[in-house]
């Protein structure tokens, strides 16, 4: 069963997030209004998923979503916010937040608490696009197409015949 630790400065959210979650089949280990204890009870519960919702800088919420996701490889931050994806989203992934939903997105819940107890990074795609930017100088090797995906290959690929080293 998975188990989850609810941190919201928001009383009615933490509860509508509890009645979902327990409704679903999740086991809630802990709940805080503060940010500062969503720190020291994932350390004491090491709860699998730490849903993180607070109205503070979002210097602070970078800091401790960064030290969760540090606690270890099994503690999983979603980060639950009153805005849609923007250019903070990015930071908290950066950060380490394994998952990013907009409450207006509350019916996905289930779906994103499950892919990230399976493993999984959820992250709306529109929150990985990069940012315009407005160029100076453009030229045939600064352009992007912002209509097609940037795909940068792990490993060049081999040459026929020849095994990748193992290392």
């Amino acid at each position: 069963m998975c188990k989850i630790l609810i941190a919201s400065d928001r009383e009615t959210s933490r509860d509508r997030l509890k009645s979902v979650c327990i409704a679903r089949g999740y086991s809630i280990c802990a709940e805080t209004g503060q940010p500062e204890q969503a720190l020291i009870l994932s350390e004491l519960h090491l709860p699998d998923i730490v849903i993180f919702n607070f109205r503070c800088a979002l210097r602070t919420q970078i800091l401790i979503v960064a030290q969760i996701a540090q606690i270890g490889r099994s503690v999983k931050v979603l980060v639950y916010s009153t805005l849609g994806p923007s250019r903070s989203t990015q930071a908290y992934i950066r950060a380490g937040a394994s998952g990013f939903l907009s409450e207006d997105d509350n019916d996905k819940l289930t779906t994103v608490l499950q892919g990230m107890a399976a493993g999984f990074t959820m992250v709306p795609i529109n929150a990985l696009k990069q940012p315009r930017v407005k160029l100076a100088h453009r030229d045939s090797s600064t352009f992007i197409d912002r209509q097609r995906p940037l795909l940068i290959p792990l490993a060049a690929p081999s040459p026929p015949g020849k095994t990748p080293p193992q290392d």
